[in-house]
């Protein structure tokens, strides 16, 4: 037991009142405890209660709070209190798991110890009462301020239990940048194997929130087999002699995960040539390399949206000049565009393609300076628009043609950027 301050807001001291308030104990637990020694922003506050979930209804019902029964099976609902979600879950202890993933059973118990045990690492099984302070069984806190991750009790079990913590361990060392305790890190890849019966989802959830994480290129080099395990073609990386090349652009990219994965599908797609040090075009037909990964990844449409157009100019060399730069960035976006140039310098970087990285960084400060001087790119700032060109007689398609073509004209340099010398030009070219 510590003396520290865990920062809960009114919803969640709320629902403290309420259950002490009819005899029950009620602990912040996981996740929450973990982050505010850490000084990290709370998001999600879970508690775990001494009440049954029956009895939980009952607390939640006599005080006018909103709930929805979001797993009662397993003992937990969800409180709704001023607008923010908290999940309550019964002090449990779990049965077998014939799935490796699910617990078959579960044992409602009325000490919060028992619940902590059962949990998969020693920072999230931690659990904080603003009477009680910081309950501490198996050395969190220790571990925190060692950078550890470290399963709680025997990791073999935790594994075998639920193989998905493997996965959600290296997620905690990617995203919080912290080291695996050696036993564990054993345990997680001798047991990788169990990871092949998780739904791809789940997989590819945790997948996604590890490649976002500041750690994600150690944990990448350091557990590469487990990385391996996840998808077929992975280890083609390896028989390929591209993997480290992916590792060191992965640490020069930023935690943008669908940035990361977009730069293994590059490599996995065999369009970075090594010898060479350059980026040939990429297949994205539907069976294409990318296409099969991302369809095999169970990915959300939008990030297959947006790594298949990555794909599609990754190859695409910068302008050389000002008016090029800007029909590039019209055409892409901004965004989209410095995303592209990130991810093409980071993979020059790693071939040590000097010259490449050159022309890209000149390129982004030719944008920062387009920014800086408010140049005109786009047809929404341009000083003229559909309005105007009807009033001046235009219609239809013509509106649309004549737009662009006074745009080009004033990304040239050919044209201000002004209405009246562009209705002036109009005029004396129609």
């Amino acid at each position: 037991m510590m003396d520290a301050a865990v920062s809960l807001d009114s919803g969640a001291l709320r629902l403290i009142s309420a259950f002490e308030g009819s005899g029950y104990s009620i602990y912040a637990v996981g996740g929450c405890v973990r982050d505010a020694l850490l000084h990290r922003p709370v998001s999600d506050i879970d508690f775990a209660v001494s009440a049954t979930p029956e009895q939980n209804k009952l607390v939640l019902r006599e005080n006018n709070i909103r709930y929805v029964e979001t797993g009662i099976s397993h003992g937990t609902l969800t409180a709704l209190v001023g607008g923010r979600a908290y999940e309550i879950t019964t002090f449990r202890t779990d049965g077998s798991y014939s799935d490796n993933r699910r617990p078959d059973s579960v044992s409602f118990v009325s000490d919060v110890r028992y619940d902590l045990a059962r949990r998969d690492f020693t920072v999230n099984a931690m659990a904080y009462n603003p009477r009680e302070g910081i309950i501490d069984l198996f050395g969190g806190a220790d571990d925190i301020d060692n950078r550890l991750i470290r399963a709680v009790g025997d990791p073999d079990t935790r594994f075998e239990e639920d193989s998905l913590r493997i996965l959600r361990g290296l997620r905690f060392a990617s995203v919080l940048n912290f080291e695996i305790e050696t036993v564990t890190a054993y345990s997680m890849i001798r047991k990788s194997s169990l990871l092949k019966n998780i739904a791809r989802e789940r997989v590819t959830e945790e997948l996604i929130k590890l490649l976002s994480g500041t750690g994600a290129s150690r944990i990448l080099e350091d557990y590469s087999d487990i990385i391996f395990s996840l998808h077929s073609d992975f280890p083609k990386l390896v028989a390929a002699g591209t993997w480290g090349y992916a590792v060191k652009t992965f640490s020069r990219l930023p935690p943008n995960a669908d940035l990361r994965l977009a730069a293994l599908i590059l490599f996995l797609s065999r369009s970075v040539n090594i010898q060479k040090k350059s980026i040939t075009p990429v297949d994205i037909s539907e069976t294409g390399i990318t296409g099969n990964i991302l369809r095999s990844l169970r990915l959300k449409s939008v990030s297959c949206r947006y790594i298949r157009r990555l794909m599609q100019y990754c190859a695409a060399v910068e302008p050389r000049d000002r008016p090029g730069i800007k029909r590039v960035l019209s055409h892409l976006g901004d965004r989209f565009y410095h995303d592209l140039l990130t991810l093409r310098r980071a993979v020059f970087s790693a071939l040590e393609n000097d010259e490449k990285c050159r022309i890209i960084d000149k390129t982004l400060d030719t944008i920062r300076d387009i920014h800086e001087k408010n140049e005109v790119y786009t047809l929404s700032c341009l000083d003229l628009n559909g309005l105007d060109l009807k009033s001046l007689g235009y219609s239809g398609q013509r509106i649309g043609q004549t737009l662009e073509t006074v745009l080009e004209l004033v990304m040239d340099g050919a044209l201000p950027n002004d209405r009246d010398a562009i209705i002036r030009y109009l005029n004396e070219n129609r």
